[in-house]
Order: structure tokens, then sequence, then C-alpha cells
């Protein structure tokens, strides 16, 4: 079964899991230069990355906090502070030191987690969320969420269930060194060359959720796939935003299936400019395209690794 089969199978566990629509899956590719290609990053536009953190959750938390009668300016610094760790995390991630990755994850998580909570008008750090695959474990640390929700709890996504499923499929070898390293599952793929659409593609890795394959002898591709799993935990976000749309569907798969479907509509939402350009020119190359926001971050996070 080709991957495009895979992934539509994929649409279809989705939309009965969850009520949710298909998104592509990120790739980093090598190819001809198509109108709109990215073309090598200068890393100082890394504080570009960083602008949009802090920017885009300090307005959301503020937008989210004045709708619901809090006050506009407080909930945008807590909302910029948490958008700031995002950042920090990230850019940690990508430096080569053992324990870096880890490191940052947790710290781009927590960031993440704060965000979350101002829109939700909880405190900074009452609800604290890390995802490993398809599991998210949360931690209430006070006593009101505790008395809510209990002192820990464990939730899953669908698109990591996807990349698992895919992985295993494809016989794809299970990396136990860099799964650790990195805190998230990470197989060994091959190199895909497909000519199609009159563009000649190759295809480094591949990030389904949180869930990575890449190629070893091209190391900066991790780093780059690795922004992707951050980019799906920093999209939790989406959950609280999804419950002031519809909180019943979203309250009860959550409380009744421990089942999260903010992070995988908001993945799926922020994949859509790739997904209609695929269809449009039935190519792959459109994941290095200049629109794709989650592929032009993770372009230029990576500049900051040192490994090539």
């Amino acid at each position: 079964m080709g991957l495009e089969n895979k992934l539509k199978m994929g649409l279809g566990v989705l939309a009965l899991a969850g009520g949710i629509s298909y998104s592509n899956n990120l790739k980093a590719q090598e190819f001809e230069r198509p109108y709109g290609y990215i073309e090598d990053q200068d890393p100082a536009l890394r504080t570009a990355v960083l602008g949009v953190n802090v920017l885009g959750s300090g307005l959301l938390a503020g937008i989210v906090g004045a709708a619901e009668g809090r006050n506009f300016f407080e909930d945008f610094g807590k909302g910029a502070f948490g958008g700031t760790l995002q950042y920090i995390g990230m850019e940690i991630s990508m430096y080569d030191a053992p324990g870096l990755a880890i490191l940052g994850k947790f710290t781009t998580e927590t960031g993440a987690s704060m965000v979350e909570n101002t829109v939700a008008g909880r405190g900074l750090a009452d609800r604290l969320h890390y995802g490993l695959g398809p599991g998210l474990i949360e931690i209430n640390t006070t006593e009101e969420t505790q008395e809510e929700h209990g002192s820990f709890n464990l939730y899953w996504r669908l698109l990591p269930v996807i990349g698992l499923a895919y992985n295993i499929e494809e016989r794809n070898k299970f990396d136990f060194l860099n799964s650790f390293l990195y805190m998230t599952p990470i197989f060994i793929n091959k190199p895909e060359i497909k000519v199609s659409g009159g563009v000649t593609t190759t295809s480094w890795g591949l990030t389904t959720g949180n869930i990575i394959n890449s190629y070893p002898k091209h190391p900066s591709n991790l780093k780059h796939e690795f922004v992707h799993s951050l980019q799906y935990e920093r999209f939790r976000i989406g959950q609280e935003v999804v419950r002031i749309v519809v909180p019943g569907p979203v309250d009860w798969l959550e409380e009744n299936l421990h089942l999260r479907i903010g992070e995988d509509f908001t993945r799926i939402m922020f994949d859509g400019p790739q997904t209609v350009c695929g269809w449009a020119e039935k190519s792959r190359g459109c994941s290095r395209r200049w629109w794709m926001p989650t592929e032009v971050e993770a372009r230029l996070m990576e500049t900051a690794s040192e490994e090539k």
C-alpha cells in the first residue's frame, strides 16, 4: 500500500474516532526549485520565529481573555511569557549536546501549558501537560485542579497512533537511542525518491503528530522533524479553543474516552495550505513553499543545528 493510500486510510480513522479530517504529513525534501521554494535561510531570521511565538500566543490569550471578561493586558502578558518559553525550548533543542533536546522539549511543553492555562482562565502553572507519542500526561498542581481532575491524568491523541501504525507497517526500524535523547518515538527510514508532476523529490523524513522517521545520514533532518514534533505539542492550545466553540463533544471525548482532539484539529488546520497545494499540483514538493507556516518555522529553526 502506497503512502497516499495509507494517509487516506488515516483520514477514515480520524473521521470515525474523532470527527475530524485528515492532514497531510510534513516532509523535509530536496527537489528542483518551483515557484515559492524555500531557499537556504539566514539564521538571524529565527528572531522572526521568536516574535511570532510571543506575539501570537499573547494575542490569542489576550483576545480570549477579554472576550470572557478578563483583563486583556494581563492575559496577553501571560500568553507572551508562555510563547517565549516555547521558543526558548525549540532553540535549546536544536543544539547538539546530549540532554538539550529533552530540556528543550520540557521547556517548550511547559510554555505551551502556560498558554493553554491562560486561555482556559487558570493560573499559569495550574495544569501541565507533557506528551510522549500518543500519550499525554496531565499534572494538576493546585488544590482546585486536583479536586476537579485528580493529581494526574493520562490522555491519548489520534495522529500519533496513525504515525506508529504507518512506521510499523513500513517496517521502519525503531531508533532506541534517539527516541530516548529526544523523548519522542523515532524510526529510521530510507530516502524515498519520486518524480511527480515534473518535480523530482527526495523525502528524508516524515512526522505524523509527534512520531518521527528520519534518515540517520542526514542529521539536520532529525532536528527539522523534531521541530514538527514540538509544533504538534504546542498545538495543544487547540483543545481549549475548540472547547469554546463546541464544548459538549470536546468535554465528552476528554472525560469519557480520555481522547484529546485539539492538537489534531489544529495540526490539520495549519496543514491546510499544503493539502490544497498537493491536490492542485499533484506534487509532494508543496512542503517547501513559503506559504506553509509550519515548514517555514522548521527550516528556520534547523539553522541552529551544527550538524548538516
